[in-house]
């Protein structure tokens, strides 16, 4: 599963915090938005979605929970601003998934998961402490 982490966002709406942009297979084709007007598929963010995608920038999952982990306790930040929980499609991959909760532990994250398989697993977002 190819990740980007960017410590500090220039994005306007998110501000200076950290986010992560997951890639684009993690989506469910099922989302409502899906090839159908997602804001993460065009623009700026739709070019960098596309790098971290083919694998030309950012990095493993191990090294991206790595990076949430050495977050300072309480930080906020926000997970998958484009992309969605680690997985193909509408597999939500369980051992992926726990890294990432055992890694957010202690911090404030901002997660929307669309995949219909989301609410019957431990969030990031539930679980941070």
């Amino acid at each position: 599963m190819q990740t980007h982490f960017i410590a500090v966002s220039q994005n306007a709406k998110t501000g200076p915090i950290p986010v992560s942009i997951i890639e684009r297979a993690s989506c469910w084709p099922g989302c409502t938005l899906y090839q159908n007007g997602c804001y993460a598929e065009t623009g700026a963010l739709g070019l960098h979605w596309r790098r971290v995608s083919h694998g030309s920038t950012g990095g493993s999952w191990a090294e991206f929970c790595a990076k949430v982990a050495a977050l300072r306790p309480g930080r906020l930040w926000r997970y998958a601003r484009a992309g969605d929980l680690p997985g193909y499609g509408a597999q939500i991959d369980p051992e992926l998934l726990e890294e990432l909760v055992a890694a957010n532990f202690g911090k404030s994250v901002i997660a929307s998961p669309t995949s219909p398989s989301s609410a019957a697993l431990p969030s990031p977002s539930r679980t941070g402490g």
